[in-house]
């Protein structure tokens, strides 16, 4: 990747953690929800591959590989005669995965955001374009759908409500405005049972770093607790009022999942795992990745106007890597383009063939992980699908994405270490998935 590829993937990204939520196309954690930006994937040249259960659990390989099986006989049907699918998510995880309509009752369509508890989701309707207007339960069993809180927009709005979360019986979400010569960050909080939303406290928003101030919202032992994008650090906000106060020790950290914080966080460029150095705040137990990151190479580069100057330029064998609590996925580019799962601490990587990652891929609940299937990984060529890998038993599933006609593809990620929904848009439904079902 160039620098200015890398440019432009930092600023996607950056702008991605800053919109509202998605539409039911794209993905929604369950503590937290977050947009997921479109990726396009270039067509080229295809041929054959397969994924079906994608390697075995247990020890790999002499050589770190994991022997490919055989796809299943009932894999699901493909548009594309280049490639085997692996089974659909609702054949490998039939307790786990609901599909459900896109609209409400009353014909408006909707957002799903995260699990109220097993058989209820949070959902949102939007005013306009992005601009959440309310706030509402969905049963998953009967649809029926019960509005909680109404979502104000205050004069001067700069971003509409986002970064939903769940705890000790609040909603939280985060909203940004102009006041005066200050940019300011306010996080609101509802009942969860359903109420009016009030303003729990105000940051002073500096939108400097890859996520801006208010990074991974969660609630946890009777406080609001997030991280800042680019310098990081922890800061706590009781429920019950008061100052945010910063967490001493935290400087650098970002929250992965509460109570554990990382660093790098997943915008780190230059090679380094992302969360792959840990810290429990609470306990002070730190974890390491253990993998094996080679330094920048230096080289000079001359500009347009001849002017020469001296970059580091990362090897891309040791870039896209990103950490669970114990396992970490990267990829590796030789001998043969593929996805790879190690263990912390453990130098002995895994194969896993014919996937490949896009970005520092999100590991929900240090288990199950998004990859994407290409037509051809020895050339690099076009996308073809993505896929649901369960790292501890090795299954895999097909999403049922397909490219659009052009050759795009938008691809979905999950949010968050403790993310348990994933849910996204599939012919006309929502696809939700109940990863704490998954057995």
């Amino acid at each position: 990747m160039n620098d200015l590829e890398e440019r432009l993937r930092r600023t996607l990204r950056t702008a991605a953690r800053q919109l509202p939520p998605a539409p039911p196309e794209l993905t929604a954690p369950r503590r937290r929800f977050r947009f997921v930006y479109p990726l396009a994937a270039a067509a080229t040249a295809a041929a054959t591959v397969t994924a079906a259960v994608l390697f075995a659990p247990g020890t790999p390989g002499g050589d770190g590989t994991i022997t490919a099986r055989p796809p299943s006989a009932t894999a699901g049907p493909s548009r594309s005669p280049e490639v085997e699918y692996p089974p659909p998510l609702a054949e490998v995880w039939p307790d786990a995965v609901r599909e459900i309509p896109n609209r409400l009752p009353n014909g408006k369509k909707f957002h799903a955001l995260l699990f109220l508890d097993d058989g209820k989701l949070l959902v949102n309707t939007e005013a306009s374009f992005e601009k959440a207007d309310m706030l509402a339960s969905y049963d998953l069993a009967t649809g029926e759908t019960r509005e909680l809180v109404r979502v104000p927009t205050l004069p001067k709005t700069t971003m509409y409500a986002s970064h939903f979360t769940t705890g000790e019986g609040r909603i939280l979400w985060v909203t940004a405005r102009r006041d005066g010569g200050r940019h300011i960050a306010e996080i609101w909080s509802a009942p969860v049972t359903g109420g009016q939303a009030t303003v729990l406290g105000t940051v002073d928003d500096d939108s400097r770093g890859e996520s801006g101030s208010i990074y991974n919202l969660t609630v946890a032992d009777g406080a609001a607790y997030w991280s800042k994008g680019g310098d990081g650090g922890l800061w706590r906000l009781p429920l019950d009022g008061g100052a945010p106060q910063r967490v001493p020790g935290t400087d650098g950290y970002h929250l992965y999942a509460y109570p554990w914080l990382g660093r790098p966080d997943e915008y780190a460029a230059g090679g380094e795992p992302a969360f792959g150095e840990l810290l429990n705040f609470r306990t002070g137990e730190r974890r390491q990745s253990g993998i094996d990151v080679r330094e920048p190479e230096k080289v000079e580069v001359e500009d347009s106007n001849g002017q020469k100057r001296v970059v580091s330029r990362q090897d891309e064998r040791s870039s896209w890597w990103s950490c669970g609590l114990t396992r970490c996925v990267g990829q590796q580019n030789e001998p043969e383009e593929a996805a790879v799962l190690q263990l912390r601490g453990n130098p002995e990587r895994q194969v896993i063939p014919h996937l490949s990652v896009m970005g520092p891929p999100a590991i929900a609940l240090d288990r199950f992980v998004l990859l994407e299937l290409k037509s051809d990984l020895a050339s690099g060529s076009r996308m073809m699908g993505q896929v649901m890998v369960d790292l501890e038993t090795g299954k895999t599933a097909d999403l049922g994405l397909r490219p659009a006609e052009d050759g795009t593809f938008s691809s979905t990620a999950f949010q968050g270490g403790d993310t348990d929904m994933y849910a996204y848009g599939l012919n006309g439904k929502i696809v939700i998935v109940n990863l704490k079902a998954i057995r």
